[in-house]
């Protein structure tokens, strides 16, 4: 019962819960929301990329209006595929000026989103098709200072534990990779 909770109250929060049951893209809703709000910074951290247009879209709108979008996702692969086709997305966003920073530190497999100083979203949501129309996804957005300033702080210190990759840098990629990529694009409805 809630009134016998003792627990600290610490600052407003929502839950954004979705499944493949939910007749709304909810987790699609939940990324274009953050991207209308953001007035500063829009700086996501998705261990997979592989949006679907709608978050496409949206951060495309969020950076022509001055924000500093920047989204961090893994140099390592655990999902080969999805890896793959992450850099199909990689370039999308280079060419609407949204940087991509590659993790060097390890595999990164954290799900933030940091919305200006004022809003932290983290949960199990990737910025894939897959978590944000048919997997059970939960995230929690929350507007407490305190935990707000860390996810920043976190991020800050895992950007400049990445390296933002190029085109020259893409253009040397193996050619496996490069039609792995093409090929895993294909598949991206499901990824």
């Amino acid at each position: 019962r809630i009134d016998e909770f003792d627990g600290e109250v610490i600052g407003p929060a929502a839950v954004c819960a979705t499944g493949i049951a939910d007749g709304r893209a909810r987790e699609t809703m939940m990324f274009a929301t953050a991207a209308s709000a953001a007035q500063q910074r829009l700086w996501i951290s998705s261990p997979y990329l592989v949006p679907d247009d709608t978050c496409i879209n949206a951060l495309s709108m969020a950076r022509a209006r001055g924000v500093d979008v920047r989204i961090l996702i893994p140099s390592k692969a655990d999902q080969w595929l999805v890896y793959l086709a992450g850099f199909y997305y990689e370039r999308v966003f280079e060419s609407i000026g949204i940087p991509v920073y590659r993790y060097c530190d390890g595999f990164l497999h954290q799900k933030c989103i940091l919305v200006d100083d004022n809003l932290a979203l983290v949960g199990s949501t990737n910025l894939d098709n897959r978590s944000l129309h048919l997997n059970f996804e939960l995230m929690l957005a929350c507007g407490e200072h305190q935990l707000v300033r860390q996810v920043a702080e976190m991020m800050e210190h895992d950007f400049a534990s990445a390296k933002k990759m190029n085109d020259a840098e893409d253009r040397l990629l193996p050619w496996y990779i490069r039609v792995g990529t093409v090929v895993a694009r294909l598949f991206s409805p499901v990824l």
